[in-house]
C-alpha cells in the first residue's frame, strides 16, 4: 500500500520497520547465500521466514531449510502440546520438553 502512495523505500522503512525474525531470516538468507545452512528454531515465525528466505538464491541449501521450516509448521499445527511452555513449579520447569531441532539432510549423519 505505501508503495501505492509514492513512499520511497525509506519512508516505508521508517513507517513499518522489520519485525525481529524478518532481521534474524535476513541474516539466514546471507548464511543461504554463502551455501550455508542455519539452523531453524522451534521459536521461529515459520511463515516470515519463509517469505524472506524466497529473496535468497535458489540452493540447495535454501530448500532444506526452507522444508525445515514448513515441517515444524505442519508439527506445531498437528501436535501443539510439543510447544507449550514447561509448568513453573517452584521456579523449576516441570513435565514437557521442547521438541528437538529439526535436522535437514546436510546434519544428518548415516
Amino acid at each position: 500500500m505505501a508503495k501505492l502512495y509514492g513512499m520511497t523505500h525509506e519512508e516505508i522503512e521508517l513507517a513499518f520497520p522489520s519485525t525481529i525474525d524478518e532481521m534474524q531470516a535476513q541474516k539466514e538468507n546471507d548464511l543461504i547465500n554463502m551455501e550455508k545452512l542455519p539452523q531453524v528454531k522451534v521459536q521461529d515465525d515459520h511463515r516470515v521466514h519463509i517469505q524472506i528466505h524466497a529473496k535468497a538464491n535458489q540452493n540447495p541449501q535454501n530448500l532444506a531449510h526452507t522444508r525445515a521450516h514448513e515441517k515444524l509448521m505442519l508439527t506445531r499445527r498437528d501436535r501443539p502440546e510439543l510447544f507449550q511452555p514447561p509448568q513453573m513449579v517452584g521456579g523449576q520447569p516441570q513435565g514437557g520438553q521442547a521438541p528437538p531441532p529439526i535436522q535437514t539432510p546436510s546434519q544428518v549423519t548415516k
